[in-house]
């Protein structure tokens, strides 16, 4: 209702969705109404998976590449950005780490232009540094 009362208005979901809330014991399932939120076109998400799920998921976070391309194909590369957390993301790994899941891990299914929207060029519009 917020969105569609400003909607000029940016609204970002800091942290990620809850996923813990949605994990089954080995799978994020999140209930269709977690993506209407992004029907908005003003909404984007901060994605901080480490750090939410880094005392569950060993590093690389394998699981995680599951969420990560639903997100990407629900919401879009245009409106995710990447985020740490740090320094309390020290807890699961380094940030190298945490770059790493993005950058390296996720190559299966983003190119190169698409993980350098969500590791910083969305966040750069938003702030409309360019």
């Amino acid at each position: 209702r917020w969105m569609n009362r400003y909607p000029g208005v940016i609204t970002v979901i800091t942290h990620g969705l809850p996923w813990r809330s949605f994990f089954d014991g080995s799978h994020i399932r999140f209930p269709e109404e977690i993506w209407r939120i992004f029907e908005a076109p003003q909404c984007y998400l901060q994605l901080l998976i480490p750090i939410r799920m880094g005392d569950i998921w060993d590093y690389p976070y394998g699981p995680a590449k599951v969420i990560l391309q639903e997100c990407v194909e629900r919401i879009g590369v245009e409106r995710l950005m990447w985020g740490t957390a740090m320094p309390i993301l020290a807890r699961f790994c380094t940030y190298s780490q945490a770059l790493d899941h993005m950058r390296v891990y996720s190559s299966e299914f983003l190119d190169d232009c698409e993980r350098g929207s969500i590791l910083g060029g969305t966040i750069a519009k938003v702030l409309r540094l360019y």
